[in-house]
């Protein structure tokens, strides 16, 4: 049974991203590989992971640091966190933390399927949350301390400031839920808007008994001085504020920003699918068909340059293709080189995506520098490629070539779902070439076919599934007299003896079935 995927990759990237800016003697690349999981897969903010593999990562980091306290310092880190900046801003949306805090069931199940969530305002700056394992799900201690973190984070969006947090319950040491009080300290500018409000009503009233009392003018007097008094914490309480929503406003354009990046990049995978498919279904000539994928990869996908290369046909060797992005001097030497396929010792990433039939995915080309050979390796110097995508190409279990794409100016990191579309796309160049090599296959056998029965002494003929002639071979006329324009078209019993009608028209039948090939037969 496969494990369920509980917990969104944003949870790790935000480890990660504090990783890099707090604690740089980490060693990120063997987190991941010690935990099972890619770079790319949390560069991807749809991917899930399962809780072996952040209990893997659980232990890799505490091997590392030995410091069970860096669980709760990462949680804390949401708070800045690029990788949380949607839902961050969704949170802010709310304008106190009183509400972010009411919906953080909802902002959870974006990162976390392991667990439900409660919230429950107890003052204007007190909450109560509580937090239940789902049904089969074993949440560990140092998820808990992420969670406080976490937690401590919202109010932080708000005030500048960590809460002070409770956790008079948890469900590591024998509850059946955790509990946790949040309390923080209000934004100044509600601060001292409060005392604006205290303080308008005493001082109107002492205007009102200090008119029995002072002159006019020194009424007058008394007045200005507490109008100037009030303006002065209303006119500092709106300065505050509106520096505070000024702030907000300018993080929640730039999350509107790369949400509107995600949708263009959402309706140009879509219209890829769509133009790509059509082309299968209706280009069948291989160059022509692989050509249109190039220009619409490079059309519709945010890569610098990409590459198709089949094996040859005894499977002994990569070539290159067709491409895009490279210059005529880089294209000329991918035409010029050509990846061993029946050589064991080949580690080149191309090779391995091809006999693995799995996908290779690197950010960092310094990963593999090491692993690949020196050939290779100036291969990829030439090319001055930082980062690639590598996918198999397969038809029927069996390889055919690879599809890669690479990004050499941008240094943009890939991510789970560019593989899983590159993986969607190559099954479908798969198809079509096949379909091509098919069509090709049938036109050469009609023309040896052709061949052979137009130079031969005896009268060779086909029909189709009705039993009318589609061909006859010049011997007919030879032999029987008819002219080839006189045959086709008409029933094969026009030509046949009327006795003979019933026993070979039995015979077609059987033919035609499948049930029979008959050979010899007289009639």
């Amino acid at each position: 049974m496969q494990e369920p995927r509980l917990y969104n990759s944003r949870i790790i990237n935000t480890f990660l991203e504090y990783f890099r800016n707090a604690r740089p003697d980490i060693d990120i690349e063997a987190l991941l590989m010690d935990s099972g999981i890619r770079s790319y897969e949390v560069e991807d903010e749809g991917h899930w992971l399962t809780q072996r593999q952040v209990d893997d990562f659980h232990d890799a980091v505490l091997r590392q640091t030995d410091d069970p306290s860096i669980f709760r310092e990462a949680g804390r880190y949401m708070a800045s966190s690029r990788s949380l900046s949607a839902l961050r801003q969704f949170l802010m949306g709310f304008i106190t933390p009183v509400h972010a805090y009411t919906m953080l069931g909802k902002i959870m199940s974006y990162l976390d399927r392991g667990v439900t969530s409660q919230a429950k305002k107890i003052s204007r700056n007190k909450v109560e949350i509580i937090i239940k394992p789902v049904d089969g799900v074993s949440d560990k201690p140092y998820q808990c301390e992420n969670r406080k973190g976490s937690f401590e984070a919202v109010a932080k969006l708000f005030t500048n400031k960590f809460p002070t947090l409770e956790h008079p319950v948890c469900i590591h040491e024998g509850g059946s839920h955790c509990q946790y009080i949040i309390s923080w300290e209000e934004p100044i500018f509600l601060k001292w808007q409060r005392i604006r409000n205290y303080l308008a009503v005493p001082a109107v009233l002492s205007l009102v008994v200090c008119g029995f009392i002072l002159s006019p003018l020194q009424l007058a007097g008394l007045g200005s001085v507490l109008a100037g008094i009030i303006f002065g914490i209303s006119y500092y309480a709106q300065s505050v504020e509106k520096n505070d929503i000024y702030a907000k406003i300018q993080q929640q354009g730039d999350t509107a920003n790369r949400l509107l990046d995600q949708i263009t990049l959402g309706y140009n995978n879509a219209l890829l699918v769509q133009e790509i498919g059509q082309a299968v279904s209706s280009i069948l000539d291989i160059d022509h068909l692989l050509k249109f994928v190039m220009e619409t990869l490079q059309k519709r996908l945010d890569f610098d340059r990409g590459m198709i290369m089949l094996a040859n046909p005894d499977k002994t060797r990569l070539v290159y293709v067709t491409g895009y992005g490279y210059s005529p001097e880089l294209e000329m030497i991918l035409k010029e080189t050509q990846f061993h396929l029946d050589n064991p010792k080949s580690k080149g990433p191309f090779v391995i995506a091809f006999k693995r039939q799995e996908p290779i995915q690197v950010n960092d080309i310094e990963d593999v520098q090491k692993v690949i050979s020196s050939r290779s390796a100036n291969l990829i110097e030439t090319l001055g490629v930082s980062s690639f995508i590598c996918v198999p190409i397969i038809y029927e279990g069996k390889s055919e070539g690879i599809l890669a794409v690479d990004n050499y100016r941008s240094h943009r990191p890939h991510n789970q779902s560019e593989v899983s579309l590159l993986m969607g796309i190559a099954p479908q160049i798969a198809i079509s070439i096949n379909n091509a090599k098919s069509l090709r296959q049938i036109m050469e056998s009609e023309e040896r076919f052709r061949a052979l029965s137009e130079n031969s002494p005896d009268i060779i003929y086909t029909v189709d599934n009705s039993g009318f002639l589609t061909y006859v071979n010049p011997a007919a006329d030879e032999i029987m007299g008819y002219a080839q324009e006189d045959v086709i078209g008409k029933h094969f019993t026009e030509f046949i003896k009327t006795d003979d009608v019933g026993t070979i028209s039995e015979g077609f039948d059987r033919i035609k079935q499948g049930k029979e090939t008959i050979k010899n037969f007289e009639g």
